[in-house]
């Protein structure tokens, strides 16, 4: 509702405006004065084409490199969304069950090493240096040896810090969040 009436008041603003301004053409006799030459030379002819070429060639060249940045954009977040996803599991098996299988979280953790990888070859082929993703290796680190660093294959859950487990996968998580904020926002 406040848009519709914020456009009708800018609507009325610029016809009042053009009323205005077409009225002091009038008044200063310039609309009385003017002529409309119907001759073609050559080099209008010339600067009509040139101009159309131009304009043509730029909006390519802008639609073609918005579309190639906004698809790099997508490879990086996709990999991110990736590895918050398997946080995600690490984090519902050690809230949702009783006793949790180190393996599996292991295989996720190795899964996190290589979906990290991915994303830093990935920013290493695009040729990106502004990304640091030092702390999301230091962040997962620590989430894999939190998770993992037990004696046994099975451990019951009562027997696990599981604050201080989900406190590193949010603190990953927010990490992959963050570094998605900084692609949107290049």
């Amino acid at each position: 509702m406040v848009q519709k009436i914020v456009i009708f008041i800018v609507s009325v603003l610029f016809f009042t405006i053009l009323y205005f301004f077409v009225k002091f053409l009038y008044v200063m006799s310039w609309l009385n004065n003017l002529k409309i030459d119907y001759t073609i030379t050559p080099i209008n002819v010339i600067s009509l084409i040139f101009s159309s070429v131009l304009t043509i060639w730029i909006g390519w060249y802008i639609s073609k490199r918005l579309t190639e940045q906004r698809f790099e954009k997508e490879f990086l977040i996709r990999d991110l969304n990736s590895i918050e996803t398997e946080i995600h599991y690490i984090e519902n098996v050690f809230n949702s069950s009783t006793q949790v299988d180190i393996s599996f979280v292991a295989s996720k953790g190795n899964n996190i090493q290589l979906l990290k990888e991915r994303f830093s070859a990935t920013l290493k082929l695009m040729k990106i240096s502004s990304f640091d993703d030092k702390k999301l290796n230091e962040k997962t680190n620590a989430l894999f040896t939190q998770t993992t660093n037990f004696d046994s294959p099975q451990i019951l859950t009562s027997d696990i810090d599981i604050q201080l487990i989900n406190q590193k996968c949010s603190d990953v998580i927010l990490e992959t969040r963050n570094l998605i904020i900084q692609i949107n926002n290049r």
